[in-house]
């Protein structure tokens, strides 16, 4: 088992399904602020599952090409457009950060699920049960963290939110 790669693996994961847990926490503001009725609501969490839907394919190509590229970019994609959510201007602009932060999120988990396993050497239940702990943990940090940016910057600053997921992602680039 290589701990370090897995650690690495195990933090990505904890800071990506973070980022995902922010629009359930700034719903109430986001709803407000953009006059959002409970139907427009509901349409957001269908953007969101539509991309999760996704993950098989993104899985196929990983598989067929080998793109770990996934791995860093998904990330990316969900500390910035999940972290832009309050800044949307509209019912339109704010679907489109869910769309494309939820879609960095169906990018990277396949891919890197398969690499948990891989760094786990002949340990791969442990080493993918504690990757998937790492995302479990960041399910339940995330909100915790976008309302204590929100409060302490204000709404239209939730971009903020952004840095720590994008130097996690510079450190597993390195």
């Amino acid at each position: 088992m290589n701990k370090k790669q897995l650690a690495f693996l195990i933090l990505i994961h904890f800071m990506t399904d973070a980022y995902t847990s922010f629009s359930a926490s700034l719903m109430p503001l986001i709803s407000t602020k953009l006059d959002l009725t409970f139907t427009l609501v509901g349409t957001l969490t269908s953007v969101t599952a539509f991309a999760s839907l996704l993950q098989p394919a993104y899985g196929m190509i990983s598989d067929r090409i080998q793109y770990r590229l996934f791995t860093f970019i998904g990330p990316i994609f969900c500390a910035i457009f999940l972290s832009f959510i309050g800044l949307a201007s509209s019912f339109w602009i704010l679907s489109l950060f869910m769309l494309l932060g939820y879609l960095g999120n169906a990018a990277f988990h396949p891919q890197t699920a398969a690499l948990a396993g891989m760094v786990s050497g002949s340990r791969k239940g442990l080493g993918i049960s504690v990757w998937i702990f790492g995302g479990s943990l960041g399910l339940s940090f995330g909100p915790l963290f976008i309302v204590w940016v929100v409060q302490t910057f204000g709404l239209e600053r939730s971009y903020l939110a952004a840095i720590p997921g994008l130097l996690a992602a510079a450190v597993l680039f390195r």
